[in-house]
């Protein structure tokens, strides 16, 4: 996908390892996106302005289809049910797409949008049928030229190409769901109605003398007639004055939420695209007791200052929980508690260290008992992503015990390793270096302050310092 002239976007749709086209060929979409939109779509492309082509557009690197899906579908999908009942589903909004490129195509060859479809839509979607608007989509058809120019019996050939369509049937058929909405917008459709017919599309029951209420606010000439004129009166009315009328019944047109104005400013200000992510997000300073919070409003920030900062963001997703995050209860705080508090040092980069960024790690300095197997055994089970390097650091004294057997036996996992080092003096101690496939060093300091917090509360509790 790339832009261009702002709204204009080329989306080329192929064949991928996670999935194939319906015909299996690759084919090049055109769209104009709403200003609204475009700004967030562009956004999104500044922060993956340095990913394979091939990556996903939406999701972290890595990210599973399963996982996107979820995340990112599946709440769509809901919002879709919730506002037009349990049967709409994610791929009905293909069908809308589908009318609408069928509106535009119908806009381009009148020259301008029916006025018929203008008060039955939002006016983000009226901005659609603009005819600098539609041009712009079909430009790469119209190549400079005038749509008189062109065989005009080749543009619904065009439609269908666009949605992947072999024949413009499929389209005609099983997309645009009738076609009574295309005779009004060059037609005028205006038509009589019976007194049964209006209380139908009221919801009044028969015989309801609720219609002569709706008559009065209807048709300003039905108050002057006569009781029988008025029983024989036929009011006509057009589509559009109907559907403007239902449209208020119904409720339709509701005042802007809060969230609605907030988008409306978004459309001017790229800045407040960032606002709406961050709102929920917690500053660096600020850290919740027990919820490691690795998502912040610095580092949202720097995704349009930094060339790799979406891959360092994608790393801190995928090492602190992904979704899940990381949030341990009042057991798992104690079981804990015997790593004691959490360190970070500097050190030589080395060709073994992948995880490692730039020489920095983390580490602990605990003794070596069960009460520390149990501790790395709860944190083994937790989300956090990693491996360990033990250091045994053995008093010369105590060569004979067998704390490095234990490690062995007890502490190490499939990709943990383990060393040894004698010391003259000192007591033997254990130095559990994490290894977090992190490439963002702030990241690593914003953990240990939440641990080194969450451990030293936690140990207060108990009457304990660290």
């Amino acid at each position: 996908m790339h832009p261009r002239k702002g709204q204009l976007f080329a989306i080329y749709i192929t064949n991928t390892e996670e999935g194939k086209t319906k015909s299996g060929d690759a084919r090049t979409v055109q769209v104009v996106m709403p200003e609204i939109g475009a700004k967030l779509i562009r956004l999104l492309l500044a922060f993956k302005a340095n990913r394979p082509p091939s990556e996903p557009f939406i999701g972290f690197e890595g990210e599973s289809i399963h996982l996107r899906a979820r995340h990112y579908l599946l709440p769509i999908t809901k919002v879709l049910k919730q506002l037009h009942g349990k049967k709409a589903r994610f791929h009905h909004l293909r069908h809308s797409g589908a009318k609408l490129l069928y509106q535009q195509a119908l806009c381009l060859a009148n020259g301008a949008a029916p006025k018929a479809w203008h008060p039955t839509h939002q006016p983000v979607t009226a901005s659609l049928f603009s005819t600098s608007v539609v041009e712009q989509r079909f430009q790469y058809w119209l190549q400079g030229r005038s749509f008189s120019e062109l065989n005009n019996m080749l543009l619904f050939d065009e439609i269908g190409r666009m949605l992947g369509h072999q024949h413009y049937a499929t389209t005609r058929l099983h997309y645009l769901h009738g076609m009574e909405w295309v005779a009004p917008a060059f037609l005028p459709q205006q038509r009589e109605y019976t007194h049964a017919e209006l209380r139908y599309l009221w919801g009044m029951k028969p015989g309801s003398n609720d219609i002569t209420r709706l008559l009065m606010r209807l048709s300003p000439q039905y108050a002057q007639l006569s009781p029988s004129e008025k029983q024989r009166h036929l009011p006509s009315f057009t589509h559009a004055q109907l559907t403007e009328a239902l449209s208020q019944r119904l409720g339709s047109k509701r005042k802007p939420s809060g969230d609605q104005e907030r988008l409306q400013k978004a459309e001017s200000n790229d800045n407040e695209w960032i606002g709406l992510w961050t709102k929920g997000v917690s500053s660096v300073t600020q850290t919740r007791p027990y919820r490691f919070q690795w998502e912040t409003r610095e580092q949202i920030k720097r995704l349009k200052e930094t060339p790799l900062a979406f891959s360092m963001v994608s790393d801190a997703w995928r090492v602190f929980g992904q979704y899940q995050g990381i949030e341990w209860n009042k057991a798992a705080r104690t079981a804990l508690r015997p790593l004691g508090e959490l360190h970070l040092e500097e050190k030589p980069l080395q060709s073994d260290d992948e995880g490692m960024n730039n020489g920095k790690q983390l580490y602990f300095l605990s003794p070596c008992n069960q009460k520390v197997e149990k501790a790395l055994h709860t944190l083994k089970q937790s989300p956090l992503k990693y491996h360990c390097h033990i250091t045994l650091h053995q008093n010369r004294k105590r060569l004979d015990s067998n704390k490095w057997d234990f490690i062995q036996a007890a502490l190490l996992t499939a990709k943990d390793t383990a060393n040894k080092i004698t010391i003259p003096t000192g007591r033997t101690q254990l130095k559990i270096a994490l290894k977090l496939e992190v490439t963002d060093p702030l990241l690593l300091e914003q953990f240990q302050t939440w641990w080194n917090t969450m451990i030293l509360n936690a140990s207060q509790q108990k009457g304990h310092t660290l």
